[in-house]
């Protein structure tokens, strides 16, 4: 048989007798009159309710901006992410003397498969004008140059600017020649013997 809760009847009672009784006492001692006491406990209620109200739209719109904020950063570090993922794959053709079509094919699937996720009409437009410079994917030195003006777009949205040429496009090409001039110098590793 299922028991039956008495107490919560009881506490309520009490309570609505306690309030019941403090209004009595109040009225006869003539702290408040009744007529006032009403218009003072509506305007208590009012002013809960506006506040209560006030606070939930202030909540309200202080999680719809937490809430924008976080998927900013998130799209910002898988931005981050896939750029530099494509950066790097893009920079190893450079660095493959045996570059063949289908390694610019692959690049074109990692375009396709994340980075146009990414860029916004500006600059996938002005990634499609890079690429279509690349003439002869033998050029070493016109793919270093088109590369970097593909990184500098891409730093550019991660920056949320404006794609301009500048000098940084110069500057990639030279630290990427420079590394190149310093590896030609390097000796040449010994082969290891076999037994």
């Amino acid at each position: 048989m299922k028991q039956i809760n008495y107490l919560r009847p009881i506490a309520v009672g009490c309570a609505m007798a306690l309030a019941l009784g403090f209004l009595a006492l109040t009225n006869a001692i003539g702290i408040w009159e009744i007529p006032e006491l009403w218009s003072q406990i509506f305007a208590a209620c009012t002013g809960a309710i506006v506040v209560a109200v006030v606070t939930m739209l202030l909540m309200q719109g202080q999680r719809t901006s937490e809430e924008a904020k976080e998927k900013s950063i998130k799209i910002h570090e898988s931005k981050v992410e896939v750029y530099s993922r494509f950066v790097s794959r893009m920079y190893k053709l450079l660095a493959d003397d045996n570059v063949s079509c289908d390694d610019f094919l692959n690049l074109r699937t990692e375009i396709f498969g994340s980075l146009i996720f990414y860029l916004d009409d500006g600059h996938l437009n002005l990634l499609l004008k890079e690429v279509s410079r690349i003439k002869d994917f033998t050029d070493s030195e016109e793919m270093a140059s088109t590369f970097a003006r593909i990184t500098n777009i891409l730093q550019d949205d991660l920056a949320g600017r404006t794609y301009r040429p500048d000098d940084k496009e110069r500057v990639l090409v030279e630290l990427w020649n420079q590394f190149d001039r310093i590896a030609s110098s390097c000796p040449r590793p010994m082969p290891k013997e076999t037994k």
